[in-house]
């Protein structure tokens, strides 16, 4: 085996070991700190929870990150540092502004700040929409964006709704996790299809990150992810959406929408529900799917796997057209 695959595989290795040996150790500190998810009137569960599960994803990817830029001295490594450092800094960012949020709740709107304080941030340096294409495949052809002010535009509002889109869809054990692995796993093979290693490996690296925790999350329980681990897993598949291609920031727009369909679709559906009954965007309620699944007797379980089934179809799918084109 190539000694630098042979790096690659310990790294994902060590990403996965180190989240499954460290959760039982910050669900402890949680429950210490009497940091948990209480139960009411919206939540399936009855007893409070400890939240604190995303520091566990964090410890688990920036420690792949950090064993590649310490112990990786290829090209490959060293024409991405100031990428891969950026990066560091913006998934620390966002899962402290969640963080924070666990800890004591955010107004609404100064969370929304910050949030587009961090998109800012990602945009000038990681990914930015820079072109659009209507077709199955890019060719050599794309609607341009030339005016900063769009890209900026368009990138910006991207990346806060997907982060927030993520952090409504997690209300039920298991489902958040389960289908990061499945969009991780998508991206990850999208990106080395498009000959984009970084891209790939980073996805493998939440993979193998969400995979270690998937047992302490599935269903019932023992720890749920937090605001700080939904908003960054939401920046990541984010940024991800928008740089899996030929060309970063060259996108389909309905293409990037269908490999986020579930949660994407979900949340606009509930806030324009929400608007037309005259409620507020932010206010909490069970209209989300999976609620109404639940609601509507279907056993969490079965749930589940409704909702995975449908995202693992349309990434299939999206994977076939790749491989067509």
């Amino acid at each position: 085996m190539d000694f630098k695959l042979f790096h690659y595989i310990l790294i994902l290795i060590f990403s996965f070991s180190s989240v499954f040996l460290i959760t039982p150790y910050i669900i402890y500190l949680s429950k210490k700190r009497n940091i948990y998810d209480i139960p009411n009137e919206r939540k399936k569960h009855i007893s409070p929870i400890p939240r604190m599960g995303g520091l566990a994803i964090l410890f688990g990817f920036v420690s792949g990150l950090l064993f590649l830029l310490i112990f990786n001295k290829s090209d490959f490594v060293n024409q991405n540092q100031a990428y891969i450092l950026l990066t560091l800094l913006c998934y620390f960012l966002i899962f402290f502004l969640g963080f924070l949020d666990d800890l004591k709740p955010i107004s609404p709107f100064l969370r929304l700040l910050f949030q587009f304080l961090i998109a800012t941030i990602s945009w000038v340096g990681l990914v930015r929409i820079k072109g659009m294409f209507f077709s199955i495949n890019l060719l050599e052809s794309f609607l341009t964006i030339d005016s900063v002010f769009l890209s900026y535009f368009f990138t910006v509002i991207w990346i806060v709704g997907v982060i927030n889109a993520i952090n409504w869809i997690d209300g039920i054990d298991t489902l958040l996790i389960g289908l990061t692995c499945i969009y991780s796993l998508t991206f990850s093979i999208l990106s080395y299809l498009n000959n984009n290693p970084l891209q790939g490996f980073l996805s493998l690296l939440m993979f193998f990150s969400c995979l270690g925790f998937f047992r302490y999350n599935y269903s019932p329980a023992k720890i749920m992810l937090g605001d700080g681990g939904s908003y960054l897993i939401g920046l990541y598949l984010s940024n991800s959406a928008l740089s899996y291609g030929d060309i970063s920031g060259v996108i389909n727009p309905f293409l990037v929408i269908s490999l986020l369909f579930l949660p994407v679709v979900d949340m606009v559906r509930v806030i324009f529900q929400r608007i037309y009954n005259r409620k507020s965007p932010f206010h909490p309620d069970r209209n989300h799917l999976h609620y109404l699944l639940l609601d509507n007797g279907i056993p969490l379980r079965r749930c589940l796997s409704i909702l995975f089934s449908i995202t693992l179809s349309i990434s299939i799918c999206n994977i076939i057209t790749q491989l067509k084109t």
